[in-house]
């Protein structure tokens, strides 16, 4: 998986500038909770989890132990930091290469915006179907190659965008990828998430450079296209929200 969250600036302005509106998280949740039967789910993995922004909403949403699971320790370092009073949450460092989780062990895996940063997805996926049950599912948020035109940034940052354009898959190549490891596609649903209250928060939150293609740029170009963007936030209604596409496939092992 991907190493450019390692750092200790990386982990701090990936956990402020992808910081999700609650009704945003609620509206995923919401989704996920229609996809899968709630009364079978009593052990989640967040699979490459970040600072926890989903870990948090899927222990309060299913109610049940959680496993969160990423490569960078930086990471999790800032998800204990906001871990408070939730208790049934395992922190653990690790890559979906090398799961540190016991065999037939969970009901539900969850990968948000991570599909893409897979080194190996056949090792990736022995070791999801290991950890699942016989019935266990898999839930995949991930953004699709098919929608990245819709993507506001990708034109004020185009060393980024082809970064994103080689590394990500169509929905369809996603589902493709998928179902050879003997999983079948339950739901495909693509949401226009709402990211941004008007244009000013939303240059806000991507000049914070926690997208994994803005840091993986050279700050020139990053800050070229910091000003590109600017200029074009001025040029709009200022009171308009900003919405994003995203995905979401959830699959049945078996």
């Amino acid at each position: 998986m991907s190493t450019v969250y390692n750092s200790e600036v990386a982990a701090t302005s990936y956990n402020s500038s992808r910081k999700m509106p609650e009704n945003t998280l609620k509206q995923w949740m919401n989704l996920l909770i229609a996809s899968v039967p709630k009364s079978e789910i009593s052990k989640i993995l967040d699979l490459g989890c970040g600072t926890g922004r989903f870990s948090f909403a899927l222990s309060e949403s299913f109610k049940c132990s959680l496993f969160a699971v990423d490569p960078s320790a930086k990471m999790l370092r800032e998800a204990h930091r906001d871990q408070k009073e939730k208790k049934d949450i395992t922190w653990l460092k690790g890559i979906a290469e090398d799961i540190p989780i016991e065999d037939d062990s969970m009901d539900l895996i969850w990968m948000s915006q991570i599909f893409h940063h897979i080194d190996n997805i056949d090792l990736a996926f022995k070791e999801i179907v290991r950890v699942l049950n016989k019935d266990g599912f898999l839930a995949v948020r991930n953004g699709m190659v098919d929608h990245i035109d819709e993507i506001i940034w990708y034109d004020c940052f185009p060393e980024a965008a082809e970064i994103e354009r080689n590394r990500m898959l169509s929905q369809e190549e996603t589902v493709a990828q998928i179902i050879k490891y003997d999983f079948r596609l339950c739901t495909a649903i693509r949401l226009y998430q709402y990211f941004a209250r008007n244009y000013d928060e939303y240059v806000e939150k991507i000049s914070g450079r926690g997208l994994s293609s803005l840091i993986a740029i050279n700050d020139e170009d990053f800050n070229n296209g910091v000003q590109r963007l600017k200029l074009w936030a001025k040029s709009r209604q200022q009171n308009e929200p900003v919405f994003e596409p995203v995905d979401l496939l959830v699959f049945q092992k078996g």
